[in-house]
């Protein structure tokens, strides 16, 4: 369950301003929130594939989300017309296919919603061999693989959330109910400690314990599926030397699905992917302009 603070009855001004701000009060974080700043949100999910394990962030302000409110039950409707409580984009793009023959039109439909969001998405894979070389230690589980790979990923989207919004923010990491644990809940306030020692000169406060999201919270539980399962299908397809046509050809669904709902790809961590994205968005051009 989300953690939800009590009601103050001696609560300062300030206090009560920033509850109504953020939703928490001032000591709720990490490192406490001395004065109002931007709030961001960060999307995670995680993804398990041919032994490779990714997490995803997608980083979007809460401004952005609260002006884009009129998405939310657009999607809730789509997934109404296609018979579906959720996208699970594992089932989609996965062997099971659910939504077989109107696969295209879905994602027609999906990338019109959701790309009106500006937001960053970011994901990181590895091997379990190559965190445990990363952790320098064996026999490490696969809670503990993710969190590493969370702590990796986080260092990398504050950098350059400290480059792209200056050095004073709010952070509110979002995470799917149904993947956290008791020891997820305690390895993120370690790990959020160590990222704020990480950025002294910064002024980032991280709520102390993840929001949390249902899969039938589409918006959230989507767009962070999405990139976690794009990461670990394609970048496991890219360390097996697969030859690239084979593997356009085998992923041209979600290859075009990303290129169309997000601007920016460059975090995403999968090899090739600019040189993937232009080959199926030159075909697709190819197409439209044939059926002109």
């Amino acid at each position: 369950m989300s953690f939800i603070s009590s009601d103050r009855p001696n609560a300062s001004e300030f206090e009560k301003v920033l509850k109504v701000y953020t939703g928490h009060y001032p000591d709720d974080y990490i490192k406490p929130v001395t004065n109002i700043a931007p709030i961001f949100y960060i999307l995670m999910d995680e993804s398990k594939l041919n032994n490779h394990y990714s997490v995803s962030g997608i980083v979007v302000s809460k401004q952005e989300l609260d002006s884009k409110k009129f998405i939310k039950p657009k999607l809730e409707v789509l997934a109404e017309n296609y018979n579906v409580d959720s996208f699970h984009f594992t089932e989609i793009f996965g062997r099971s296919k659910v939504l077989k023959s109107k696969t295209n039109d879905f994602i027609d439909e999906y990338s019109k919603l959701v790309k009106q969001i500006e937001m960053i998405p970011f994901s990181i894979c590895k091997t379990k061999a190559e965190v445990e070389e990363y952790q320098n230690k064996k026999g490490i589980n696969d809670e503990q693989i993710f969190i590493s790979l969370q702590w990796q990923l986080m260092i990398k989207i504050l950098k350059f959330m400290i480059w792209k919004f200056g050095r004073t923010f709010i952070v509110h990491m979002w995470r799917e109910q149904e993947n956290l644990t008791v020891e997820k809940r305690l390895l993120h306030q370690e790990n959020i400690v160590g990222l704020l020692e990480t950025f002294p000169f910064s002024n980032i406060s991280i709520y102390r314990h993840y929001e949390i999201f249902m899969k039938t919270e589409i918006l959230y539980s989507s767009l962070s599926d999405l990139v976690a399962y794009f990461t670990t299908r394609v970048q496991s397809r890219n360390d097996s030397n697969m030859p690239e046509k084979k593997l356009i050809r085998d992923n041209y669904e979600i290859i075009k699905l990303i290129s169309k709902v997000f601007k920016e790809h460059k975090f995403i961590d999968v090899s090739n992917l600019d040189r993937f994205n232009e080959e199926v968005t030159n075909r697709e051009e190819f197409r439209k302009h044939q059926g002109n």
